[in-house]
């Protein structure tokens, strides 16, 4: 990659860096909010919601995933939860990892597409950057959420992924990734 289109990549990985801490600022500042008025939970409540999504994000994924296919076959049913819960628990399982995924890979194609002399500066701004987003996601999306629909802000950090893709399709070509090793 030429130094101008390694300065490009860059560019677009902090935009998508960016963009992505908007979403999640957004997303987190308003969820007990929409879950204390659409489900009547409390802090309590809310708590146990979010402990499941860090431990899904950590422990339960990397533990369970090699024995998945015989888990399957023994779950228990799911008595006293109710479907609102539990659909709120199914959508929030992939967001985990999602955030995960998304936050890491792009720490890490940051990193691989600075060179050895600038990394430090590219690693500042992609903070800065994230630092500024999750400082303004949250003041935005409350303003979303109390002027125009409690929904919006979170269609709306849904339609941020789409720049994200983008930057990442564009970026980086399939002529660029080595090929499996089998």
């Amino acid at each position: 990659m030429t130094e101008n289109g390694s300065n490009r990549a860059l560019a677009g990985l902090i935009a998508s860096f960016f963009l992505l801490s908007l979403a999640f600022s957004s997303m987190e500042s308003m969820f007990v909010l929409f879950t204390e008025q659409k489900y009547g939970f409390g802090p309590a409540m809310n708590g146990y919601v979010l402990a499941y999504v860090g431990v899904v994000l950590e422990f339960v994924t990397l533990a369970s995933l090699p024995f998945s296919p015989m888990l399957g076959d023994h779950v228990p049913t799911i008595g006293p939860l109710s479907c609102g819960l539990l659909v709120l628990l199914f959508i929030l399982t992939p967001l985990a990892a999602g955030n995960g995924f998304a936050n890491v890979s792009l720490t890490t194609l940051v990193s691989k597409s600075a060179t050895g002399d600038t990394q430090g500066g590219a690693f500042g701004l992609t903070q800065s950057a994230g630092s500024i987003a999750r400082a303004v996601g949250p003041i935005a999306a409350g303003a979303l959420y109390a002027a125009v629909a409690y929904w919006l802000p979170f269609v709306l950090g849904g339609l941020l992924m789409l720049p994200i893709g983008y930057v990442l399709l564009t970026t980086f070509r399939t002529d660029s990734i080595p090929a499996p090793i089998n």
